[in-house]
């Protein structure tokens, strides 16, 4: 009976869950680092219809071997660990740039739509 493995969804019918030790190094990884096991990653991606949760762009998840698109942030709060969401490079640096602070990204806003007139 063949199973389905839940880091990169081939179809295998050898013995455990992962159809290689390159998907369980993988799944491993996601645990220790995330403390998220893969197959909730790959829920938020489908979630997010493969696309960064702040401007779309279309993004592979990297960690689970899939590397035709812009490789996907597994985002988090850097202070509980909890994981929010997948984004783009520049999206997630953007966020880290402003320390992840509601107070600077309104900041930003309020300074985006302010109206300058020229000298």
């Amino acid at each position: 009976m063949s199973k389905k493995c839940p880091v990169c969804s081939t179809y295998f019918n050898t013995k455990g869950k992962f159809c290689s030790t390159t998907c369980k190094t993988r799944s491993n990884n996601l645990k220790q680092r995330y403390k998220i096991e893969s197959s909730q990653v790959v829920e938020m991606y489908r979630l997010q219809s493969g696309k960064c949760a702040i401007c779309d762009t279309a993004v592979d998840v990297h960690e689970l071997g899939f590397t035709d698109k812009e490789k996907a942030a597994i985002d988090h709060n850097h202070f509980n660990g909890f994981v929010r969401g997948l984004l783009c490079t520049s999206c997630n640096l953007g966020l880290g740039h402003f320390k992840d602070s509601r107070l600077l990204l309104k900041s930003a806003i309020k300074y985006l739509t302010k109206r300058y007139k020229r000298s």
